[in-house]
């Protein structure tokens, strides 16, 4: 699944999800606002925006899918913290 991250890495996570028929960018005005003390996180569901070609959608599928990726986007960005860190 495509998605773009912003704003401060290691602070409160925000995900934002799109309806149908659009995608992430959707948001956009609200992740400028936000960027500054959150970590946002914009997905385009799959058969929406760049993300058109990874699976069909089903409420299911985007329910795990979304759930993959903010265990995964968090967990990797507690790994490199904790190996730099130890690197230091």
């Amino acid at each position: 699944m495509y998605y773009k991250e912003f704003g401060i890495e290691h602070s409160t996570l925000m995900v934002f999800i799109h309806g149908g028929g659009v995608s992430g960018w959707m948001w956009d005005k609200q992740v400028e606002y936000f960027r500054s003390k959150f970590h946002c996180l914009v997905p385009d569901l799959p058969e929406h925006g760049k993300s058109i070609h990874e699976g069909h959608f089903t409420i299911d599928g985007c329910k795990q899918s979304l759930f993959l990726l903010q265990y995964t986007t968090k967990f990797c960005k507690f790994l490199r913290s904790n190996i730099y860190t130890s690197l230091k």
